[in-house]
């Protein structure tokens, strides 16, 4: 079930300067994000740079325009949280 409430600017903001401070800083990414999960929050923040709009975010723009022209591509349409072919 999806929730109706939705996080605000501030808590967004919040949550991607957390994470960008432990991504740049060498010793608290090693501690508290060992192997993938450095991988796995530099995505996290990709996505919310994407939410926040940062212009220099360009990787998740880039993957859900090839992602929605394949969709398209192979005649599937997104409805609530399923690809139906059209």
């Amino acid at each position: 079930m999806i929730s109706d409430a939705r996080r605000n600017q501030d808590e967004i903001q919040r949550a991607h300067d957390l994470l960008m401070a432990a991504l740049l800083d060498g010793e608290v990414r090693d501690r508290l994000l060992p192997g993938d999960a450095a991988a796995i929050a530099s995505a996290r923040l990709d996505a919310l740079c994407w939410v926040l709009r940062h212009p220099s975010e360009k990787t998740l723009a880039k993957e859900l325009k090839r992602i929605t022209e394949g969709v398209d591509r192979m005649g599937l349409e997104l409805r609530g949280d399923d690809l139906n072919r059209t």
